[in-house]
């Protein structure tokens, strides 16, 4: 059975355009922030960490349509282990940071991440990055990367867990090439 969300944001299921009745109780964005507590009272953080970001790209899409100008080129996902300075990532992300994708894979350093982008861009960039690893929490970043030569826009959004000592320890995230 096939599902398609309408232009009004309801949901359908099959060929009826029957709207299923969860949607119309409650919003898409509520449903991902339960499934996230729901996720966090059993330490589940990988997947509480991906219903926060769900919800928030629930509720981003309830105040402003995607423009096409604004749609997504690329999409990847990245883990960043702080105390071995790894980052664990994606096909796609090491594509769009220049960086072997097998290697990524297995982990490289962030710096060979960060050579990428745009040398302007750092300040922002290093001071987001900074206060989330410092006080854990949300990360949201829009900065360029230079591939071949070429600009490519990069939003990116994650959160740096903490250990019970207030220590950063990882910090999973997601882009999109603009």
């Amino acid at each position: 059975m096939g599902r398609a969300i309408s232009a009004n944001g309801s949901l359908h299921y099959g060929h009826t355009g029957v709207c299923s009745d969860i949607f119309k109780r409650k919003p898409v964005g509520d449903l991902c922030l339960d499934i996230a507590k729901f996720a966090e009272d059993r330490d589940c953080r990988m997947l509480e960490y991906l219903m926060k970001l769900a919800a928030t790209e629930a509720y981003e899409c309830l105040d402003a349509p995607i423009e096409p100008h604004t749609q997504m080129k690329s999409f990847g996902v990245w883990d960043w282990d702080i105390s071995s300075n790894l980052v664990y990532a994606d096909a796609a992300t090491a594509r769009l940071f220049s960086v072997d994708p097998e290697k990524s894979k297995k982990g490289l350093d962030l710096r060979y991440f960060e050579a990428s982008i745009h040398p302007d861009d750092m300040p922002k960039y290093s001071s987001a990055l900074l206060a989330a690893a410092t006080n854990g929490g949300d990360f949201e970043a829009r900065y360029r990367l230079i591939v071949n030569g070429r600009l490519e826009w990069i939003s990116a959004k994650g959160f740096c867990f903490l250990s019970k000592g207030k220590t950063p320890t990882r910090f999973p995230g997601v882009l999109m090439a603009m």
